[in-house]
């Protein structure tokens, strides 16, 4: 016994649970392959191979043995070998008494499709609604690996109706949870009621970034702010950096800057001053480099200046505080 094999056991352990209670009576069969899957763990490392993963069910996945290839399937014994084409034999039968396993495989093989991944966190509702639309052509994946068609359609609605409910992914369990109908209508009606709370976060993120962008147009756009902007810069370049008169030149930009959008209020109360320092003074610092404005966004791509730079007292708070849920596009840079 290594810690090593204690790990492998208790991860396959945690795979089957959540599998087998897609498939209740089934006991018999999860020992045979926890049995199999830790006799093919013992062959493979005593062998040296390394890295070796919990093994899936799925006959086609590539963690099932069959599928490790001819080097690691010539390090078991024929008999422990043929288990395992066995298993992929009877497999299917394992399914067809078992309709919830089955959906979960097929919702696998769409979420492998869509951007493999291997669950269809999320979207999950999606893919029952379509199903339930009983329209084929409206797909509400990427099937990349082209598996949709009637056939598969019509055997997820079939799913579907035996099951008698639906499979989500479920994050504070940490994996897959079945749930029979009525329950599912209601994590179905939560989810929603979280994506449409997600969608009006973004849409106020997206509209307080509009709100930047136009203040730094502004700002940029008053020729004496920008000029003495930049004359300030200039100053401050030619300070060491540790030198008391550097701080003293970081706090007057801070003041002139507090000055200059003092009157900025009303909708733009959640842009904090130091975020509208850092923004400007990257774009001056730029200009003075490189005798050019630096691209807004939605331009081209900002050349990072980092060497030699100074935070205000003012960027520093806001930068070591961290932005709270907002798109940190015009801040972007995120050290000194």
């Amino acid at each position: 016994m290594t810690p090593q094999r204690d790990r492998f056991i208790e991860l396959q352990s945690n795979l089957l649970d959540e599998l087998f209670a897609l498939a209740p009576g089934e006991d018999q069969t999860r020992r045979h392959f926890e049995e199999m899957a830790i006799e093919t763990y013992d062959c493979l490392v005593a062998q040296d191979f390394t890295h070796v993963s919990p093994f899936k069910l799925e006959t086609e996945s590539a963690f099932n043995f069959l599928r490790y290839g001819e080097k690691a399937r010539s390090l078991v014994p024929g008999d422990l070998l043929q288990k395992w084409r066995d298993w992929e034999r009877d497999y299917p039968k394992l399914l067809e008494r078992n309709p919830r396993l089955e959906l979960h495989d097929m919702l696998h093989s769409i979420s492998e499709s869509h951007d493999a991944s291997s669950w269809p966190a999320g979207y999950e509702r999606r893919i029952q609604e379509w199903i339930d639309s009983g329209e084929l052509a409206a797909i509400p994946f990427i099937d990349r690996h082209g598996i949709v068609n009637s056939e598969f359609f019509e055997r997820l609605r079939e799913l579907r109706r035996r099951a008698g409910g639906w499979l989500y992914w479920d994050d504070e369990a940490d994996c897959v949870i079945f749930a029979p109908e009525p329950e599912w209508q209601k994590v179905r009606a939560a989810q929603e009621a979280h994506a449409a709370a997600q969608a009006a976060e973004l849409r106020r993120q997206q509209d307080r970034e509009r709100r930047l962008i136009e203040m730094v147009k502004s700002a940029i756009g008053d020729t004496a702010f920008w000029a003495e902007l930049k004359d300030r810069e200039r100053e401050i370049k030619r300070i060491p950096a540790g030198s008391p008169e550097m701080q003293s030149k970081l706090n007057e930009l801070d003041k002139f800057f507090e000055r200059y959008f003092k009157d900025a209020q009303g909708e733009n109360r959640d842009i904090e001053i130091g975020e509208l320092i850092s923004a400007l003074r990257w774009r001056a610092i730029h200009e003075i480099k490189f005798g050019v404005p630096e691209p807004l966004p939605g331009q081209a791509a900002r050349e990072p200046l980092l060497a030699g730079y100074v935070r205000t007292p003012a960027e520093r708070s806001y930068i070591e505080r961290g932005p709270t849920g907002q798109l940190h596009i015009i801040t972007g840079r995120e050290s000194n």
